[in-house]
């Protein structure tokens, strides 16, 4: 009969695992980029999506930045109203 694995074999693994998943998914990626930059369409259609959502992420950013500063503010006021 097979020995169970215990919790630290398994963990001792997992490592091994995930960096073969990624070394493979990287693979992947790298070959979808070959075949984009080849391709003069899908390339240009790339950039002009990378544009957008580089632009919708602006406004994230922003949008996040506004409330920050008006927790920082009213953080600020309810200080000063204690004192």
């Amino acid at each position: 009969m097979a020995k169970k694995k215990s919790k630290k074999d398994v963990m001792a693994t997992a490592p091994m695992v995930d960096k073969k998943w990624q070394a493979e998914s990287d693979a992947r990626t790298l070959m979808d980029a070959k075949v984009i930059l080849k391709d003069k369409k899908r390339l240009t259609a790339a950039q002009s999506a990378a544009k957008k959502l580089a632009s919708e992420k602006i406004k994230e950013a922003d949008a996040m930045n506004a409330v920050a500063e008006k927790l920082h503010s009213d953080l600020a006021n309810d200080r000063q109203k204690k004192k």
